[in-house]
């Protein structure tokens, strides 16, 4: 299945959940396809680097002129929280209540994929790598926006 048409279907059925699921189930789906699209995220920038979905062993760098092992590097740990803590969106929704302070694992995922947007926006080269991954952190931005919405609109999970 072409990836767009894919990344259609998951915001597709999130929307869906959001409207006639309980946000407990609401979150599983949004767990699952923030995971999807920061995994596609970082699948590009290892393109972008080596020309492989990961670069694990590879001598090749900057297969796309202009972006270096240093940049992947400072890229990657600027994102590495936003995985981990994606990982585990559903469980940090499941235990919130709102009206209460938001759990301390949801600033640090919101922190990153801002940092990451940063990063990308400064220091990538211009070009459909490019913007293919600033589409794929402006996704994960409203996955994000859209559960924590429905979770508030709904008075917890």
């Amino acid at each position: 299945m072409r990836r767009q048409t894919r990344w259609t279907l998951v915001f597709c059925a999130v929307f869906l959940f959001a409207y006639c699921a309980k946000p407990r189930h609401t979150a599983v789906v949004t767990d699952v396809a923030l995971y999807e699209v920061l995994n596609d995220l970082h699948g590009v920038e290892q393109m972008a680097l080596c020309g492989q979905q990961s670069c694990a062993g590879s001598p090749v760098v900057e297969f796309l002129p202009g972006w270096t092992l240093a940049k992947s590097q400072a890229f990657n740990t600027k994102l590495l929280p936003a995985i981990d803590g994606g990982m585990g969106f559903n469980d940090l929704l499941e235990t919130w209540t709102p009206g209460t302070p938001i759990p301390a694992g949801l600033p640090p995922i919101i922190t990153s994929l801002a940092d990451s947007l940063t990063a990308v926006t400064q220091d990538f080269p211009d070009g459909t790598t490019k913007t293919a991954m600033l589409g794929y952190i402006g996704k994960a931005q409203s996955l994000i926006l859209t559960a924590l919405s429905i979770v508030l609109a709904m008075g917890g999970a």
